[in-house]
């Protein structure tokens, strides 16, 4: 009897933790996803609260009802209590300009599969989580392939004039001039590199994609209005920096 009950012990403190760290990769899985994306996948929440520029949607899901039954007494009579329980699910989903950026979640079940129901619910917005240390890796590398790219000796020209991967001083802010003839060519190659450094953030790195789709659904607009002269080399400058700090923005959280 012993080693069926540690058995059980064993089972309830390996399946409960595992399930529940999937459920945080899922939440975590939810970062980046637009309100349409979540409508689509969770469908509308059960509250709304706004504040500022940010605003909590908040789902409150429930699973399966157990009832359980147990007797006491002695030889001449017994009482039976039952009592019933429902498992439960509280998601909490704060948006900013429309994508998530945080969320946390709350959960209440039995205790070989305590997150289920959440489990089950969020698998259709992630229904292939990635662990924390998964995202990173695979950021890192997005990233470090990116400065690769913008290593490329074409950008020469233009390297702390035109802001490339930095954010941009005041100085290259305040810049009214135009491209000249030898930073032409370098914008016309910093176009391309861009683009291949957003596919490799596509593919390795989905939320932070997500957050850039929104920020600039466009990444070549600018470069080509700085290459056509509609724009001078400090509003394009300024455009990056109001972008950068969006981005900075989204990344961090509601503070």
């Amino acid at each position: 009897m012993r080693r069926v009950v540690m058995s059980l012990v064993i089972m309830a403190s390996a399946c409960g933790p595992i399930q529940s760290a999937k459920v945080a990769d899922q939440i975590n899985g939810m970062v980046g996803l637009s309100k349409a994306r979540v409508l689509s996948c969770l469908g509308p929440p059960t509250s709304e609260a706004q504040a500022d520029s940010t605003e909590v949607w908040v789902y409150a899901i429930y699973g399966a009802v157990h009832a359980s039954t147990f007797a006491s007494g002695g030889n001449t009579f017994a009482v039976a209590n039952t009592n019933v329980s429902q498992d439960s699910c509280v998601v909490n989903l704060t948006f900013r300009d429309g994508i998530v950026v945080t969320g946390n979640y709350r959960s209440h079940g039995p205790i070989l599969a305590p997150s289920l129901t959440c489990y089950t619910a969020l698998s259709a917005c992630v229904p292939n989580p990635t662990s924390s240390s998964e995202r990173r890796t695979s950021l890192v590398e997005a990233l470090t392939y990116c400065k690769s790219l913008y290593s490329d000796a074409r950008l020469a020209p233009i390297r702390g004039v035109v802001a490339i991967a930095e954010s941009p001083s005041l100085e290259m802010q305040s810049d009214p001039r135009h491209l000249d003839a030898t930073q032409r060519p370098a914008v016309s190659a910093l176009g391309p590199l861009r683009q291949q450094c957003r596919s490799k953030i596509d593919l390795l790195a989905p939320q932070l994609s997500a957050i850039l789709s929104e920020i600039n659904p466009d990444p070549q607009k600018d470069i080509t209005d700085l290459y056509q002269d509609r724009i001078t080399i400090g509003q394009y400058n300024t455009i990056i920096k109001q972008r950068l700090d969006k981005l900075k923005a989204f990344l961090t959280g509601p503070q």
